[in-house]
């Protein structure tokens, strides 16, 4: 009866739509951050330095409670990187997310 209902269960779920992310597309948060920390940091900067801004902000974006508290999803994913860049990376990604709240504002 458990197998039976393990098997309802999982079907019921393969057949459920996805639930809806709050995060921005993609395409839309490579977008964002790769336009901001361009902007953000200083040309002479190598692409090298850049990337791994670009890489946690676009997780931060694409992040599905980015919009119930984009500080906290922020500060959260800076923690992939070493304890002296995480202030930079979370300005990062709260900097292109309050830039597209902006652009996007009606």
């Amino acid at each position: 009866m458990r197998v039976l209902m393990g098997v309802a269960m999982g079907v019921a779920g393969l057949l459920a739509p996805p639930a809806m992310a709050q995060g921005l597309s993609d395409i839309d948060a490579i977008n964002r951050c790769e336009a901001f920390v361009e902007g953000a940091v200083r040309p002479e900067f190598s692409t090298a330095f850049k990337q791994p801004y670009k890489i946690v902000c676009i997780f931060g974006l694409t992040d599905p409670v980015i919009a119930e508290d984009h500080r906290a999803v922020c500060a959260r994913v800076s923690r992939a990187l070493g304890t002296p860049h995480r202030g930079i990376a979370e300005f990062m990604c709260i900097g292109a997310y309050e830039a597209h709240m902006e652009a996007t504002a009606p």
